[in-house]
């Protein structure tokens, strides 16, 4: 099993995205889209909207993320 290092920085947005956080993103795009999808059905488009908007921040807040292994 790997261990890293996760720093955080908005300055990873600029910087090539590593195949460990690509696969964060797909993984939590799998998460969300549900989420999204269930509070329109639940309730009604304001809300799905927030929940859209909320999740694609998410997303971008894990696009920050740099991934260090550690030896």
């Amino acid at each position: 099993m790997k261990k890293y290092k996760v720093y955080w920085s908005f300055w990873n947005l600029v910087q090539p995205t590593q195949k460990e956080v690509s696969q964060l993103q797909t993984i939590w795009t799998g998460f969300s889209a549900p989420i999204i999808a269930s509070t329109f059905i639940a309730s009604d488009d304001r809300n799905a909207l927030i929940s859209a908007l909320l999740c694609g921040i998410i997303d971008k807040a894990i696009s920050c993320l740099y991934l260090e292994e550690v030896k």
